[in-house]
């Protein structure tokens, strides 16, 4: 991992990953998750304006250590209270939980994500708020698919989303 970045309370750690190099964006104190970038996401230089420079705290490299081992097919347990999800409406912050409550290695379809959020009849609705998830791998939106068991759209890219779900199904927790 390389350790840079400060400002003012942001910061970010870049992790190389089996995938490629991932970045996690997060503030401290107290400590919160404010974006993930996958790998094939990310290049250098484009968070120029974060000069480098600072200690991260230990959460933030615990963190950053939980995007490597979910690559390396290891099963993560990211805490719900890290997420920053201020932006989110308290229907979007219901869908990203349901989300977050899939199992590893099994998908459930915008539906069915939208009924365990208690919004019947919402897939779309779970659809623009998966667009808007900030923290994949954390918050597991590769996980959902369409009705039909096709992949559906991924910021990663579909290839990715079908490789971390290939992942989950070869090394299930």
């Amino acid at each position: 991992m390389k350790d840079r970045g400060a400002w003012h309370k942001r910061s970010f750690v870049d992790t190389d990953t089996a995938f490629g190099p991932c970045r996690m964006v997060y503030s401290y104190p107290p400590f919160s998750i404010k974006r993930v970038f996958l790998p094939g996401t990310c290049h250098d230089g484009f968070m120029e304006d974060e000069p480098p420079g600072g200690a991260h705290p230990a959460v933030a490299l615990e963190a950053a250590k939980l995007l490597c081992d979910y690559f390396e097919g290891k099963n993560i347990e990211p805490h719900w209270e890290w997420f920053d999800l201020a932006n989110m409406t308290q229907a979007q912050q219901r869908v990203l939980k349901a989300v977050f409550d899939i199992p590893r290695g099994k998908v459930r379809s915008y539906g069915e994500v939208a009924l365990m959020a208690g919004i019947p009849r919402g897939a779309r609705f779970v659809g623009n708020t998966l667009a808007k998830n900030h923290l994949p791998v954390f918050i597991p939106c590769h996980r959902v698919v369409l009705a039909d068991g096709r992949i559906g759209g991924f910021g990663g890219g579909t290839w990715l989303k079908s490789k971390m779900i290939e992942i989950e199904r070869l090394f299930p927790a």
